[in-house]
Order: structure tokens, then sequence, then C-alpha cells
């Protein structure tokens, strides 16, 4: 049996970064155990999970940090501006969304290590969405958007490079 949770912090509750990461964690780790039991993880696959994880909680630490340096009143313009010119990218830092991983691979896709979207997808004729596909646990391969793999945890590992997928999938899906 294996537990996963959140150490006990302080931050400020905006969209609800603690959660977020606390489940990204328990993805991230899950799968990648899932796949060493299972005989199918590639070899310093469960490594990945310390590359990639460890980045994630420093950074939240910073951005909570600031947020509640922003939460003074005196402050506020510096907020308001902060919303007109970054938004988006805000609202996807705080939530903990933005993350990317190092897909192992050359590419520049946009997508590549970021989180998949959950796109409508048409799977041997049927009509499916990408959360659907990875619902079994296991990395997908979607002939959508001229390729794309996705690993279990949501996160695009190739895109549409025909050069780089045996890699891709050597690097993601094991033997």
């Amino acid at each position: 049996m294996v537990l996963a949770g959140d150490a006990a912090h302080v931050h400020p509750p905006a969209g609800a970064v603690g959660v977020n990461v606390a489940l990204a964690d328990a993805m991230n780790l899950g799968w990648k155990l899932a796949a060493t039991v299972r005989g199918r993880a590639p070899e310093g696959l469960l490594q990945t999970y310390h590359d990639e994880r460890h980045p994630v909680g420093a950074r939240v630490l910073r951005t909570t940090r600031a947020q509640s340096l922003l939460g003074r009143e005196e402050l506020a313009p510096v907020r308001d501006l902060l919303a007109d010119l970054a938004g988006q990218q805000l609202a996807e830092l705080v939530t903990g969304v933005d993350t990317r991983y190092d897909p192992r691979i050359p590419g520049d896709h946009p997508l590549l290590g970021k989180l998949a979207p959950n796109l409508p997808v048409v799977v041997d004729g049927t009509s499916t969405t990408v959360a659907e596909l990875l619902r079994p646990g296991r990395p997908v391969l979607v002939p959508d958007f001229g390729g794309m793999l996705i690993r279990p945890d949501g996160h695009v590992a190739w895109v549409a490079d025909p050069e780089t997928l045996t890699a891709a999938l050597e690097t993601w899906t094991g033997p």
C-alpha cells in the first residue's frame, strides 16, 4: 500500500495550489511506481520524480511567498498591474497547472512537457477525449494533431516529430 499526502504548510488559498500540487505529486509518482512494479518502466524512470517535482515545490514556495506579499493593501496597484499584464499566465501559475516537464527528447512544440488539453479525439473511428484515454493509467499515443504521446499523468511527452518518436517511447513507456 502506498499513501500519498501533502505536508502541512502555510500559503494563501487562492487557486488551491496546495491541493493541485499534492495531486500532481501523487499522480507523477503513482504512474512511475506502477510501471516499475509491473516491469514496464524504462531505466531511471523513478528518478524523474525528484527531477520533475522538486523544482515544482520550490516554485510553489516562491510564488506563495510573493502572493502573501502582494496581498498587502498598499500593493493593490502592483497586483492589478500584474493581473492586467499577465492574467492567464498568473492564473496558471497560482493554480499550479503551468508546470512543464523536460520531455528528455529534442523538440520545441509549445505543448511538449505541458499538461495535455482535454481535447476531443478520434481513436479507431470512435470519438472520445484525452482524459478518457488516460483512465487506464498508461501512456497514450494519440494520432490526432499530427501525433501526440501523453504520459499517464497527462503531460505531453512527444508531439508530431517522426524523428523523435522512438526516443520518446523508449524514455517514457519502457519495454
